[in-house]
């Protein structure tokens, strides 16, 4: 079952936590203060040029039980836009704690990043209780800070 805002407000699995970001079935996530261009660490306001891809990170951090698991996703206003915020690290496993690290691609036209924007949502669904959790299965992210490159790099 995906969560309500009355679960989302109830249940505070990000911090820091804003009423105002919560949407009706999810949770606008903003964008940290610096961002990954070419391995190089870069602080916001950055202009993404088109075929740029980026390594950037929300400011809210999520801690997950055992029996949540979560999804992020674009921002629609973004989308029509031509940003591209995750490819394929959207899901969250039960168990996970940590910034999330978002994959971000222009397609368009450029796009102002800056601290702070509304650049992602995150939606929560029940799941039967884990018996393994994230942190537990040899996960390289567990606990990660920041825009997080991959771990064999």
């Amino acid at each position: 079952m995906i969560w309500s805002d009355y679960l989302i407000k109830h249940n505070r699995l990000l911090t820091p936590f804003n009423d105002e970001l919560v949407q009706p079935n999810s949770y606008d996530l903003t964008l940290d203060n610096v961002i990954e261009v070419d391995g190089v660490k870069v602080e916001l306001p950055y202009l993404m040029k088109p075929n740029n891809f980026i390594l950037g990170s929300t400011i809210e951090t999520v801690k997950l039980p055992n029996k949540v698991v979560a999804q992020v996703d674009g921002k629609s206003s973004l989308g029509r836009k031509g940003l591209i915020v995750h490819f394929t690290a959207g899901w969250i496993d039960a168990g996970f704690k940590g910034q999330i690290t978002l994959e971000m691609m222009c397609l368009h036209k450029p796009i102002l990043l800056e601290a702070g924007m509304k650049i992602a949502q995150i939606i929560f669904q029940d799941a039967h209780p884990s018996t393994k959790l994230y942190g537990e299965c040899k996960n390289h992210y567990q606990n990660q800070k920041g825009a997080t490159k991959a771990w064999d790099e």
